[in-house]
């Protein structure tokens, strides 16, 4: 069994103490913090039967494929598969799990556990004792609390903590020089986010994919890419345009089949392909650590899909300092880093608002661009961690003070 770091032992020791109070703690670790390993530990520790509750198919099996590799044997809940009596674990997708007769188990774990709210999990779940939730952005888009589920948050580490330890990089971040108005977007108020249709319009517009080439080309050629995209449609654009460009690019999308994405993958691994412009399909649950660059074309109103995207990338590998993000959806300037400090909330019901119906003043920009260099950093960042370009307080403005100089190679998406 995988030896764990101290903030692994700390989530575990915390996770354990909780269900000596509570029901159903919620585990939140950011992305790339191994919460696999961390719930392998736990269930080593609890006695009993396990059910393992994921989203979608792709997730069972790469959650089977984990828990066997540290020596937890799992059974699969699928079709017409049935688990072993010996088998200690079993894995389901949620929608499999609802159409069966599950019979008891002494453990339920809830993978992606910010979905958990919806109807058909919850009457799953109001059936067992003991629950445990894993998530790495404990938000929601439709005003559904997560108290509705889970009574406790157990936070054992930040983002910006494991970025200080090393276990993580951060994104270097390019963004427009102008921010983007988005308020005439057509809105989808089932989603609550832009209407995909709408947004990948306007991000297939010709200026703007002829930018998103050329920015990759000087920035982040020789990386692998991955690209996030807003529709089928837009993605298919992005390909094309990729390839005319000489660059060798796919689509995934929800109608790529698991086989085939596990040949993408493996072409992407070996260099035959260098970007994969993906629809709605590698926000969550997809490993890999070597990826070095981001271009974001989807532009959404959802905090927590920001940062499950972005998280993709913050992985460390070998000699990797940081994830390029080339942020062309202006993401980062509604939404932050994920490295910012959060108040995550069990209890939080706020709804997203349509664009242009929230109430009193706009919020203040959640990232700012460097005027040194281009790349955008935190809003209350006070030395570019590129450039080094001091930001004077506002009490120091007016008054003569030694600054950086500003680099003559200015950057802009």
């Amino acid at each position: 069994m995988q030896i764990l770091r101290p903030y692994q032992t700390k989530a575990v020791a915390k996770t354990l103490s909780a269900w000596r109070s509570y029901r159903a703690p919620l585990l939140v670790m950011p992305t790339g913090s191994g919460k696999t390993t961390v719930v392998v530990h736990i269930v080593a520790q609890t006695k009993g039967r396990v059910l393992f509750l994921c989203p979608w198919r792709q997730l069972v099996f790469q959650a089977i494929t984990r828990l066997e590799e540290h020596g937890i044997s799992c059974g699969i809940l699928m079709g017409p598969k049935k688990p072993k009596e010996s088998d200690r674990v079993h894995v389901a997708t949620i929608q499999t799990a609802a159409k069966r007769d599950l019979g008891n188990y002494d453990l339920v774990i809830i993978d992606e556990a910010h979905r958990a709210p919806s109807h058909q999990c919850r009457e799953i779940l109001k059936n067992y004792k003991k629950l445990l939730g894993l998530t790495a952005t404990p938000i929601r888009m439709d005003g559904k609390r997560l108290s509705s589920v889970f009574d406790v948050l157990v936070e054992p580490v930040t983002v910006n903590e494991l970025i200080g330890r090393g276990h993580l990089v951060p994104p270097k971040v390019y963004a427009p020089e102008i921010p983007i108005n988005f308020k005439g977007l057509r809105y989808d108020a089932k989603k609550r986010d832009y209407a995909s249709g709408a947004a990948g319009k306007v991000m297939s517009s010709p200026r703007l994919v002829g930018d998103a080439i050329e920015h990759w080309s000087r920035l982040g050629r020789g990386k692998k890419t991955f690209t996030f995209c807003s529709s089928v449609a837009h993605a298919e654009t992005m390909v094309e345009a990729f390839k005319k460009a000489g660059v060798t690019a796919a689509l995934m999308c929800g109608a790529t089949t698991a086989k085939q994405r596990k040949e993408l993958f493996e072409q992407l691994d070996n260099r035959q392909l260098q970007v994969i412009c993906n629809v709605a399909v590698l926000t969550e649950g997809v490993d890999f650590p070597d990826l070095g660059c981001i271009v974001l074309l989807r532009p959404t109103l959802s905090k927590g899909l920001h940062y499950q995207i972005v998280g993709r990338g913050m992985r460390p590998y070998s000699a990797k300092q940081f994830c390029l993000v080339l942020d062309h959806s202006d993401n980062f300037r509604r939404h932050g880093f994920p490295q910012d400090q959060q108040k995550w909330s069990l209890t939080s019901s706020r709804k997203q608002l349509p664009p242009g119906r929230g109430k009193g003043k706009a919020p203040d920009h959640a990232a700012k661009e460097c005027p040194g260099c281009g790349v955008m950093v935190p809003s209350n960042c006070k030395k570019c961690p590129e450039c080094e370009f001091v930001w004077l307080p506002e009490t120091s403005k007016g008054r003569l003070a030694l600054l950086t100089p500003k680099r003559q190679d200015r950057q802009f998406i």
